[in-house]
């Protein structure tokens, strides 16, 4: 048993409920017995010991918040210690991911990929920093396929980025550009994840577009195609398409 200084305890109830204490260093007497603390049967090891006051035991709160996925930090102004789930990290095509390989089956064909605002990769297409979707929704980050008329049909362009095992997540909006909202053509749009498809979406004049959300958990490849007939100018975009 060792004598505590109250004033200067920064912890927090790890069983039991919340005490209170007066701003004064006011001693107490604590029992220094937690010899570990698992979590889950998992032994972590704390910089900060944890004790045993009055019967319940005390750990420090950011030990314990980190340990479940949780953010701990302290607001000085309002005194007040924040517990908070960490936003996820995410990553938009084109930014830090680049793609790794693109084939059109028709020279005409082209696509255009943009991050920020800034093409990052540019395919025999027409540069444009900014894309619309059939609905007017405005893009800064997207991919689009562009397909000339009278391509051979069917006309496949495809496009493929490494995932390389490191997201769980891939999510985008996905429909036609206004500027070929009217297409008489008929596009069929396959996402594929190592090289199986997980997701179909058909596209034609008049169709709304399309929330797209897929896991990709262990995928080594992402690949976003497209096959159209061929009959008319047709223009895809894949708006805000990003991977956490």
């Amino acid at each position: 048993m060792k004598k505590f200084i109250l004033g200067f305890v920064t912890a927090a109830v790890f069983f039991g409920s919340v005490g209170t204490y007066a701003a004064t260093s006011n001693q107490i007497n604590v029992l220094w017995n937690v010899k570990s603390i698992k979590f889950d049967g998992v032994t972590k090891t704390s910089s900060s010991k944890a004790f045993t006051y009055g019967g319940t035991q005390y750990v420090p709160l950011k030990f314990v918040g980190e340990n479940f996925n949780k953010v701990v930090s302290y607001d000085k102004a309002t005194q007040s210690v924040l517990v908070n789930t960490p936003k996820p990290k995410v990553t938009y095509l084109g930014d830090t991911l680049k793609d790794m390989n693109y084939q059109e089956d028709y020279y005409g064909n082209g696509a255009l990929l943009v991050y920020n605002g800034k093409v990052v990769s540019q395919n025999t297409i027409h540069t444009k920093t900014r894309s619309n979707d059939n609905m007017g929704t405005a893009y800064k980050n997207f991919l689009l396929f562009s397909i000339v008329a009278n391509a051979p049909s069917p006309s496949i362009n495809f496009m493929e980025f490494p995932l390389s095992s490191k997201y769980t997540q891939f999510s985008t909006k996905v429909g036609l550009e206004d500027k070929y909202q009217n297409t008489t053509d008929i596009a069929q749009v396959e996402f594929l994840l190592d090289g199986n498809v997980i997701k179909t979406v058909e596209l034609k004049a008049g169709d709304f577009p399309q929330d797209v959300t897929l896991s990709v958990e262990k995928g080594k490849k992402l690949t976003l195609q497209v096959t159209t007939t061929g009959k008319d100018h047709n223009s895809i975009v894949f708006g805000n398409p990003l991977l956490k």
